[in-house]
């Protein structure tokens, strides 16, 4: 039976076997996605020496899954603690097939690059990169409640998806109360949540095996994107005032006028500060 274990115990029993210069030659992996619903992942490696104990790790690399697979690594192996995804140890058989079936990494908004390392290897064997598929995404969901404005008329509420400064993807609300449902890989993101006129707001998220649902309140009267409600915005309302267009972060409610409306609105919020 496989048996999992602790990265807290790799340092000392694993530090003279991954610290290494070069990558090893093994016959090539067979790396399958499954169709369960978690589209795990099975790793199957020829050619190993029967009853040898192997290692499967793996590690996250700096290379968004939005960005096209990386080339092989070259060089020197490192690890890092912060970097494994899963790992996983168990014996070569009696035909030298060894089998790590199911698994599921854990989350990762990069690509993981997948080593073989024990046995009789001298050095780690790059087997291949796992990368996340859009049946393995999780729905984060994210509804948008807006403050003192009907929720009659959809405004360009955008939400951006960020992982570690790196943006991962970006979606428009197309509904009146701005809701959207984004799906993402399972990780730690920050939601830029942005819209003409409003606030930006931004907040720390963890996407798990559940839905992410996120309510703010957007505050409308940020003319200028400033991050602030301030003088400056009040006197370009007040330089649009009476305008019947769209085009203009003035319209607050987009109503399609610019009027007493949209002023009530920037009063109610003056003050206000963006926590972006």
């Amino acid at each position: 039976m496989k048996k999992l274990l602790k990265i807290a115990l790799l340092a000392a029993a694993l530090a003279a076997l991954l610290a290494v210069s070069a990558l090893a030659d093994t016959p090539a992996p067979t790396i399958t996605t499954n169709t369960d619903t978690n589209k795990t992942y099975t790793v199957s490696i020829k050619g190993l020496t029967e009853a040898k104990q192997y290692l499967l790790l793996v590690m996250k690399t700096a290379i968004p899954v939005t960005s096209a697979q990386p080339a092989a690594p070259t060089g020197t192996f490192s690890l890092n603690a912060a970097d494994i995804m899963y790992i996983n140890q168990d014996a070569g058989a009696t035909d030298g097939t060894i089998s790590f079936s199911s698994f599921l990494p854990m989350s990762s908004a990069f690509w993981n690059a997948a080593y073989l390392a024990g046995g009789d290897l001298t050095v780690p064997k790059f087997l291949g990169y796992l990368g996340y598929t859009s049946a393995q995404d999780v729905p984060a969901n994210v509804t948008v409640t807006y403050n003192n404005v009907l929720k009659t008329t959809a405004l360009n509420v955008k939400v951006t998806v960020k992982s570690s400064g790196t943006e991962i993807k970006t979606a428009t609300a197309t509904t009146a109360d701005g809701k959207l449902n984004e799906n993402v890989p399972q990780g730690d993101y920050d939601l830029v949540i942005t819209a003409d006129g409003y606030l930006t707001h931004i907040v720390h998220v963890t996407v798990g095996t559940d839905a992410i649902v996120e309510d703010y309140t957007a505050y409308a009267g940020d003319t200028d994107n400033s991050g602030a409600i301030n003088a400056t915005d009040l006197g370009n309302l007040l330089a649009d005032f009476g305008k019947t267009t769209k085009s203009t972060f003035s319209d607050l409610d987009n109503s399609g006028a610019i009027n007493a409306t949209d002023l009530g609105y920037l009063l109610g919020n003056f003050g206000k500060v963006s926590d972006k």
